[in-house]
């Protein structure tokens, strides 16, 4: 968001050059090798509303000559009118996409800190009927969801954008399993933030739900147990922020600036963006003249192509009588809609799906100076001279066209993909979060930013290629209050990091580069970190995420979280403060996280990592039984066999008795496993190896799908070895 400041960090190096050089029998080009150019494509979508009708479609069937187009008052020159695109994105009747088939995104922000349990029931309702009408009648393969929910960060409630009815049914679900009984109390219009009383633990829910899909427990939402519920939010990370929504703050920048980082997130898709926001007429603020200066950054974005869609989901149980100047003033400065004192809030959606049914995009290349904003006065309008039947017809369109400063551009997508990384997958980044050690009298909670060197651009320079990239990571500690943020780390404190080759990766190179940013803590929980990877030779923003539970358990049991297969290569490069310059990986040292999307191969390292708590350190190689198992093609076990207690590792500095946590690890040396599929598990060594392997094999497909496992196996983790 915006407004992040760190409360702790760590000092590191202001930058880093490394020049390796790679040995190999042949050399060949350079590839992937890049040039920065400064001509942007500025695209404008267009509507012709006919004022006679009433849908927010476009009237179809315009060609480029029927629209008259200045920049800045004047008549494009010859060389812009040649260089300009246009493209009509209209539906037929038939629901044929002409010209071409073109994506209709739209994106829906539950914003849950101002809605109470009946309005988070209507909002899973509109997206149900979404669902039903896909299932009904076929999805509409054109018309894309993306459904977001926020409380204090953003939550993906969908894996991307979809039309499948099946996946809008599980966010619908997922929205109404954060409902309960209690109604949370009103934020004030004045005066000092409220936080809502937590509901009754031992009260059942009135919200309706399906019969197979009970609603959140009551229990973990009034209260944090860290040893009888983090199992059960790790499970359900993507929703870890909703178990502090009865307390949370309300605040109308926080949620202001997850609409600015869902615009950043999106702007690059092409043509028009609708979003949708859910939120109710309590989102507002006291003063009005603070509304333009609050909204102006979200207001200037809407130029990229986007539309907002408000949606009271009070309705009309809504109990205040005002109407919210800001939810007006965002759907009216962006060319949407406002949805008000109704319960059929998928008229929204309605609304949305006519405005992206059909208009005009307009693509026009224009220079823009990278450390300067440059802004240009547009006015398109119909030659009704030429064609007097266009009489009559209103235009809706930007009448300001932006291009921001490179860097604040740059900037602004860093943010959003600290906020919403699920957006943000180029370069691909995986974020680790490991148990914190000791350094001296501070704990260090680890995170490491692994970026596949092939997938970055290089660009030649002396001694061979260089790439530049800046680092960012966040980490934030989740409690029974809500979310707060514990570090704010990378490019503030690295500056540019620089890293050079004797040549270019391959397309098939393994190796990676690990950035390493460690983050003081200093009590116990749940730590969720979100890393940023940016290219600087292309802009381009990769983006992770990660958990890891830090704790201090109370009673007897053995209990096992987080638990991960990991391999190291030997291959990556490892960077982190204290080191001049990346260094070769000879220890194996950087893991990387697998499973069966992302196999290990042969010769890589293998381990189940995970963070064991229980009574005793000194007794837990003997407590517990750690099995590697062979998998056939049907899932079935076909081999196996244990670990010695010597094979099991636990982190350094633990005390031998008493109750203790403490980072786990149990592998195989590389060159141990061929290509095929396996599963580590972790059970009580009092279980008897006749009634495992049916429980295993019974478990290890069902694992994925979220099904609890049987008392007495601890962890279950498949894996998979890539064929060399």
């Amino acid at each position: 968001m915006r407004r992040l400041r760190a409360r702790t960090g760590a000092t590191m190096a202001a930058s880093m050059i490394a020049v390796f050089a790679w040995s190999l029998a042949e050399e060949p080009e350079p590839t992937a090798v890049s040039e920065q150019a400064e001509v942007r494509l500025v695209q404008v979508d267009v509507s012709v509303i006919d004022p006679k009708g009433s849908s927010y479609r476009s009237v179809e069937g315009l060609s480029l000559e029927q629209f008259e187009i200045r920049l800045d008052g004047r008549e494009l020159s010859d060389e812009q009118r040649e260089a300009l695109r246009f493209d009509p994105i209209c539906a037929a009747a038939d629901g044929e996409i002409l010209p071409a088939a073109a994506p209709r995104p739209i994106i829906a922000l539950v914003d849950f800190n101002y809605l109470d349990g009946q309005g988070r029931a209507d909002v899973a309702r509109a997206i149900e009927t979404l669902a039903d009408r896909g299932a009904e009648e076929g999805p509409d393969e054109q018309l894309i969801y993306k459904i977001y929910g926020f409380t204090r960060q953003l939550t993906p409630l969908t894996d991307g954008f979809t039309s499948d009815p099946a996946l809008l049914a599980r966010a619908a679900r997922l929205v109404r399993e954060t409902a309960w009984r209690s109604k949370p109390a009103d934020p004030p219009r004045r005066g000092p933030s409220a936080f809502a009383d937590p509901p009754d633990a031992g009260a059942e829910s009135d919200v309706p739900s399906s019969d197979d899909e009970p609603l959140v427990d009551a229990q973990e939402l009034a209260g944090f147990d860290i040893l009888e519920s983090v199992q059960s939010l790790l499970e359900t990370a993507r929703l870890s922020d909703f178990w502090g929504d009865a307390r949370s703050e309300y605040r109308a920048s926080a949620s202001l600036a997850a609409i600015e980082m869902m615009l950043r997130a999106h702007g690059a898709l092409s043509g028009r963006k609708i979003l949708v926001l859910f939120s109710s007429e309590a989102f507002a603020f006291s003063q009005r003249d603070r509304l333009e200066q609050e909204t102006a950054a979200i207001t200037e974005l809407a130029r990229q192509g986007f539309a907002i869609w408000t949606v009271d989901a009070a309705g009309l149980m809504r109990e205040r009588t005002g109407r919210s100047s800001l939810i007006s003033l965002l759907a009216q400065d962006t060319g949407g809609g406002s949805v008000r004192n109704t319960s059929a809030l998928d008229r929204a959606f309605d609304g949305a799906a006519e405005q992206l049914s059909c208009y005009y995009l307009f693509s026009l290349p224009v220079a823009a100076r990278p450390e300067k904003d440059e802004s240009w006065q547009l006015s398109v309008r119909l030659d009704t001279d030429r064609y007097p039947e266009l009489w009559g017809y209103r235009i809706v369109a930007p009448s300001r066209i932006s291009v921001p400063e490179r860097k604040k551009v740059l900037d602004g997508r860093r943010l959003a993909g600290l906020l919403s990384p699920e957006d943000f997958r180029d370069p691909p980044v995986a974020v680790t979060v490991d148990f914190p050690t000791r350094r001296g009298e501070r704990r260090v909670l680890p995170v490491r930013l692994r970026v596949p060197l092939r997938e970055l651009r290089w660009r030649r320079a002396e001694q061979g290629v260089a790439a530049r990239l800046l680092a960012d990571a966040v980490i934030e500690r989740l409690d029974e209050r809500g979310v707060d943020l514990v570090c704010q780390l990378g490019a503030e404190k690295t500056g540019e990091l620089e890293l050079r080759l004797a040549r270019a990766p391959r397309a098939d190179e393994r190796a990676a580069l690990a950035i390493e940013l460690p983050c003081v803590i200093k009590r116990d929980g749940l730590f969720s970190a979100r890393g940023v990877v940016t290219d600087l030779a292309d802009e381009r923003v990769g983006a992770g995420h990660s958990t890891v539970f830090v704790g201090r358990p109370r009673g007897e049991s053995w209990q096992v979280f987080t638990p991960r297969v990991e391999a190291a290569s030997g291959r990556d490069l490892f960077w982190g403060p204290g080191l001049e310059t990346p260094v070769r990986d000879r220890q194996r040292r950087v893991w990387r996280a697998v499973d069966e999307r992302s196999p290990a191969e042969p010769d890589d390292r293998v381990a189940l990592s995970y963070v064991l708590c229980g009574p005793d350190a000194s007794g837990a190689g003997e407590e517990l039984k750690h099995l590697l198992a062979r998998l056939g093609a049907d899932g079935s076990v076909v081999e196996l066999r244990s670990f010695q207690p010597d094979a099991f590792s636990l982190s350094a500095g633990q005390a031998d008795e008493g109750p203790f946590c403490a980072a786990a690890r149990v592998g195989v040396a590389e060159l141990t496993l061929g290509a095929g599929r396996y599963a580590f598990a972790v059970a009580n060594a009092a279980m008897p190896a006749d009634a495992l392997r049916p429980l295993l094999q019974r478990h290890i497909e069902t694992r994925s799908r979220g099904e609890r496992l049987p008392e007495g196996i601890l962890a279950l983790s498949p894996f998979t070895i890539a064929a060399p």
